[in-house]
């Protein structure tokens, strides 16, 4: 039996489109398309419908919206839920899709949805659910970090319990100091992706840096042109090596454009090294060439910045401590 999946559905801003998908049950995105597609069962008949309806738009964003599209109308399944945004109220209501498809009253194609539990505050959800409302795409699945069981407690309780509060493993009933750790390595890799997303991962990565003496100017939010953070040691923080950085959290896979942006960076920056963290990783091509700059770009990534976290938990600031919200214990070893 195929399992239940969860939604983001991101409304445009400008069009009251939140207001009316609360109030009516439709939940639809902007597309450009006005026509009853309910027997459009396959990607190729609602990309024809989205070329026609947007002849001035270029290939690479026809496409995008396309799929999108298909994943409104086709991809999503009767009983997954949806979490829907709606940023006048700044608050999220989550529903349950009904099957079909459907229209909104200015005839955009969309589905209705069951509305479960409305009015839930954005400040109580954890910061990696604030990091996916801001993502580009209007409509994508949210998978990471216990998106789903995290999502039925909200509709349950309302509260959000966050990425290691919704699962308890065998692991956690052993006494297997083995089992334990792997365990607590995994619960420490869900929270400190959710806490530290988006720009705050950036952040995090120069406070690691500031403890190896580095002295770090981190980009502040919004466009960076490739360079999320410059280091450098001295008093001026201007000696050698000086490093020209670029951060991708949440999931993001780091490709060969980016890391190839990253080279020019350094060159544009008159850099000494650079460093690439992506908490998602990299692709195989991508992980091929990092093989061989490995004396020009270091390449961190999830298990590494958790490495550095326990290695250096003493030395961080306390913004880093209370958001990370755990407590180092000792753990015998069995003989």
């Amino acid at each position: 039996m195929t399992s239940r999946r969860v939604w983001l559905i991101r409304p445009p801003k400008v069009g009251n489109y939140d207001e009316r998908a609360i109030d009516t049950g439709v939940v639809t995105g902007e597309f450009s398309v006005r026509e009853d597609l309910s027997d459009h069962l396959d990607y190729e008949m609602i990309l024809d419908e989205v070329v026609a309806a947007n002849p001035r738009q270029k290939t690479g964003r026809i496409e995008n919206l396309g799929k999108q599209l298909h994943l409104l109308l086709n991809e999503i399944q009767a009983g997954d839920l949806v979490m829907h945004p709606h940023d006048q109220r700044k608050s999220v209501a989550i529903g349950i899709f009904r099957s079909g498809s459907v229209s909104d009253e200015d005839g955009r194609p969309g589905r209705e949805v069951e509305w479960l539990r409305k009015g839930i505050s954005k400040s109580d959800l954890h910061p990696d659910f604030h990091h996916s409302m801001s993502a580009g795409n209007q409509i994508c699945e949210l998978t990471r970090n216990n998106a789903l069981a995290r999502v039925e407690a909200l509709v349950a309780d309302g509260v959000d319990p966050g990425p290691a509060g919704t699962r308890q493993s065998a692991a956690a009933q052993s006494m297997d100091p083995e089992s334990i750790l792997s365990l607590l390595e995994a619960r420490m890799h869900a929270q400190v992706g959710s806490t530290f997303a988006g720009h705050d991962l950036a952040r995090l990565v120069g406070a690691l840096l500031e403890i190896e003496g580095y002295k770090v100017s981190v980009a502040p939010p919004g466009p960076d042109g490739g360079c999320d953070l410059i280091a450098a040691r001295g008093g001026l923080g201007i000696e050698g090596p000086t490093i020209a950085g670029q951060v991708k959290s949440g999931d993001i896979v780091v490709d060969e454009p980016t890391l190839q942006g990253l080279r020019g960076v350094i060159q544009a920056r008159g850099a000494d090294k650079g460093l690439l963290v992506s908490w998602s990783g990299v692709t195989r091509p991508v992980a091929r060439e990092l093989s061989n700059l490995q004396l020009q770009i270091a390449y961190w990534d999830a298990a590494e910045i958790c490495k550095r976290l326990l290695e250096n938990y003493d030395s961080l600031p306390l913004w880093v401590r209370d958001r990370m919200r755990i407590r180092m214990v000792p753990l015998l070893e069995t003989a």
